[in-house]
């Protein structure tokens, strides 16, 4: 294949792989593509794994999981990724990324020229006067994230499936910074090597609610519950039509990484900070050890827009809308989640 087939052929992959796309190519395409696999099981430039210890990390989010591992910039186990993923043992987790080569031009793609810390932690003052000098050239935020650059060197922060917010980020940049060149004795490839994935989830999602108690909180249903068309949740058809359309309410369920796509669902509608002061459940701990007042079978909860409920146990994201048509108010939403949480 010459340098254009491949370029080519590089091009349409990245496109299939950004639109969700995979599969087909021909023989040479299938090489290359083992060949990329094979070359990202061998460790590539130095560990990201080294800038923050166990015990450090565990300071902030709780005791881990299992040990930390290297991971791509998609948080997918690679023993050669420059990314290393903390998992506590409740589920939550915060990723950090360094980039060894070009860290000013990716510092500059993501957050721009930098601000202060003060900026960054708008509304943090208690903790900036304490990290104000972090041992970094340059500092900055964007999408829940954070952002240092020290010499050559960019470290990023993603804080998003825990509750440590931009100020715990902020902690971590400065001990990841300090040891940029001072780096810990600590192999997060063979981290990688020897971990064992977790088996996936083969539930239905419709075997969290039964037609009894569904019908109970949304009325007579014209079926049994069925999976959805996509296999992410269980679609519930009452008997109510909207313009001649029978009314649906879904249950969706995402098995895996709950903690991580509730923080999306944050950083997306304004920002990890602002939505958790107007939309987390301030009796939500920081680390979520012991909820105040009344229980909940949740670890965690935010109402979007459009009266959407998402709440996640056990790191399993349970979301559904409950806008008040038809009956279908906040209140059953908030019931249906209970009875759907209960049976993770």
């Amino acid at each position: 294949m010459n340098m254009r087939a491949k370029t080519a052929a590089f091009v349409l992959v990245w496109l299939l792989t950004a639109c969700g796309g995979g599969g087909g190519g021909d023989a040479d395409a299938g090489a290359e593509s083992a060949a990329e696999t094979a070359e990202a099981q061998v460790p590539s430039g130095p560990d990201p794994c080294t800038l923050v210890s166990a015990a450090e990390m565990e300071a902030l989010i709780g005791p881990l999981g299992e040990p930390q591992y290297r991971v791509d910039s998609n948080r997918r186990p690679d023993p050669g990724g420059e990314g290393c993923f903390y998992r506590a043992q409740d589920g939550r987790n915060v990723t950090i990324l360094a980039d060894w080569e070009s860290g000013p031009m990716g510092f500059q793609m993501m957050v721009g020229m930098g601000t202060s810390v003060t900026d960054v932690l708008s509304g943090y003052d208690a903790v900036t006067d304490t990290l104000d000098e972090g041992g970094w050239d340059k500092i900055g935020s964007a999408f829940g994230q954070l952002m240092v650059l020290k010499d050559t060197v960019s470290v990023q922060v993603d804080p998003l499936g825990s509750r440590i917010g931009l100020p715990g980020a902020v902690q971590l940049a400065s001990i990841a910074v300090g040891r940029v060149h001072a780096p810990l004795a600590y192999d997060g490839a063979r981290a990688t090597r020897q971990r064992k994935e977790r088996p996936a989830e083969t539930r239905s999602p419709c075997d969290l609610i039964t037609r009894q108690e569904a019908e109970a909180l949304m009325g007579t249903l014209s079926e049994d519950p069925k999976v959805s068309e996509d296999g992410t949740g269980c679609d519930f058809v009452t008997d109510k039509k909207m313009m001649d359309y029978p009314v649906t309410f879904t249950l969706e369920v995402q098995w895996r990484d709950g903690f991580y796509a509730l923080g999306q669902e944050r950083a997306a509608i304004g920002g990890a900070a602002k939505a958790m002061a107007a939309h987390v459940d301030p009796d939500i701990p920081e680390l979520s050890e012991q909820a105040a007042g009344e229980a909940e079978p949740w670890d965690e909860r935010i109402t979007l827009l459009g009266g959407m409920i998402a709440v996640v146990k056990d790191d399993v994201l349970l979301k559904i809308a409950a806008s008040g048509a038809f009956g279908f108010d906040e209140e059953k939403g908030l019931q249906v989640l209970r009875i759907a949480a209960g049976r993770i």
